[in-house]
């Protein structure tokens, strides 16, 4: 009899451990565990990428072509380096070119891996024009893209 006491005691504790550890779980800590992927929408993408990216670059580029999808000017020109340009022109006329195409699956090759400063050529399903963009690290730690890019870039 001591021996069924025993099992049901730790199958008690165990219930109660279990319990325990739903309540507290990423609610009651205040972490949430979601991949930025599914909490910015850059897992929707439809991105095939090719090269040598650096994390910092996939993010910023995965960003950038999800802001050209989203046809948001703003959220794009909040990516652009601030080098006394106005990136909100120059964003506004990127969704214009790249608005339609970004709605297709796309390909994004990297090139040979550059601390600071890196060119990306995006294909788009269906688009003959290469988007290129220029990522760079101008104050030394996150990417940003460069905007505008030269005139006559438009999509194919």
């Amino acid at each position: 009899m001591p021996r069924r006491r025993r099992t049901a005691a730790v199958l008690l504790l165990a219930a109660l451990l279990a319990l325990t550890a739903c309540e507290a779980g990423p609610s009651a800590s205040g972490r949430d565990h979601t991949p930025g992927w599914i909490k910015d929408g850059t897992g929707e993408l439809g991105l095939k990428v090719t090269g040598q990216p650096m994390p910092e670059s996939l993010r910023t580029t995965q960003l950038v072509l999800r802001h050209l999808r989203d046809r948001d000017a703003d959220a794009l020109a909040s990516l652009a380096l601030d080098d006394d340009r106005d990136t909100g022109a120059a964003a506004r006329r990127w969704v214009e070119q790249w608005g339609e195409a970004a709605q297709k699956p796309a390909q994004a090759d990297f090139e040979a891996p550059d601390l600071m400063r890196l060119t990306v050529t995006v294909r788009f399903e269906g688009t003959a024009e290469p988007l290129e963009l220029v990522l760079d690290r101008a104050d030394g730690d996150a990417f940003g893209v460069v905007l505008p890019q030269p005139a006559g870039q438009q999509p194919g």
